[in-house]
């Protein structure tokens, strides 16, 4: 399928999504998302990772924005953005969804999310308990997109991302020795682990799920099967939750057509290559929806609330800015 195909078909599946009844806990609400069919079949990383199918490691002596994945499966693994890596000599996290080639030697965009280790913890990485949350999500898909759109990496500006691992996370949760993002998650485990057992966990057709925090529609996160959203279910919903904790406010009443608006797929739109066997689909708008495809199917669609001044995502000063960040820190 050409380009324009593949935006047309993507827009078309992503207007069929039916969203369910709202359930609110505290500051966080989420809602039931259906409509996508199943592709061909994929493992999930930490799946294949228990199964010794998957080892992440470190890129040669270690290279801050790379990472090395060693794939021995036989069918293609399903890594999403903001997989929080931890171990190796920093915790990092994916800025790009991939689908992994089965029997393949793959190099990895990531973020480093702990600032002050450079030594050596574990020979490989290991996924963490939550997902990244979605704002630093937000952060990493926004500049992904500029780079990809100017044909540059997918991968996000390091000094911003740990700015805002920093400003959201680290300071308003307490000191930590590394700037690691899991201490914040450490810091508030108990409020966190309260929040994802006050809600249950997809049944029936659910693939999907949209999250709002403080009555304002944030993330999306969207499969083109249930097991896939009932796997990661425990670890996305840390991500949610994180930052619904850390907003600490309830906000205003979240309707199912305030969720029905945010998941509109947006007009403007282009097609990249993938890290992996797939193909981006991003649309950019009021929302950011970035979607990996593979075989004309949507695996997994994942979608972001514009921050205040995100239209500057569309301009060449900020294009520019953040494609003169490719220089790589290097320790």
């Amino acid at each position: 399928m050409n380009k324009d195909g593949s935006l047309a078909a993507v827009r078309a599946a992503l207007g069929r999504l039916e969203v369910g009844e709202p359930v609110t806990h505290g500051p966080l609400t989420l809602a039931p998302v259906t409509g996508l069919s199943a592709g061909p079949d994929y493992l999930i990383g930490a799946d294949a990772i228990a199964a010794g199918l998957l080892r992440l490691e470190e890129h040669g002596g270690g290279v801050v924005e790379r990472i090395i994945a060693h794939c021995d499966a036989e069918l293609p693994v399903l890594l999403l953005d903001g997989e929080h890596l931890a171990g190796a000599k920093q915790d990092r996290i994916l800025t790009t969804g991939v689908l992994l080639a089965p029997r393949s030697r793959t190099v990895l965009p990531v973020s480093c999310v702990e600032q002050g280790r450079w030594s050596l913890r574990s020979a490989a990485f290991a996924p963490a308990a939550n997902h990244a949350p979605a704002r630093l999500r937000g952060v990493q898909a926004q500049h992904g997109t500029v780079r990809a759109r100017a044909g540059a990496e997918r991968r996000a500006a390091q000094s911003e991302v740990w700015d805002t691992v920093y400003e959201l996370y680290v300071a308003p949760t307490g000191p930590s020795p590394t700037g690691a993002l899991s201490d914040a998650y450490t810091a508030r485990h108990e409020d966190i682990h309260d929040l994802i057992a006050a809600f249950d966990a997809p049944a029936g057709d659910q693939c999907g799920v949209v999250a709002a925090i403080a009555g304002t529609p944030v993330v999306a996160d969207i499969f083109d099967r249930p097991e896939t959203l009932a796997a990661l279910w425990e670890r996305l919903l840390g991500g949610y939750a994180t930052d619904a904790v850390l907003a600490g406010r309830k906000g205003r009443a979240v309707t199912p057509g305030s969720l029905r608006a945010f998941l509109r797929p947006p007009r403007d739109g282009f097609v990249h290559p993938g890290t992996g066997i797939e193909e981006h689909t991003v649309l950019t708008g009021r929302v950011l929806a970035s979607c990996i495809t593979w075989q004309d199917h949507i695996v997994h669609a994942a979608y972001f609330r514009r921050e205040p001044g995100g239209g500057a995502l569309q301009g060449p000063r900020y294009r520019a800015r953040a494609v003169a960040s490719e220089a790589m820190h290097v320790y």
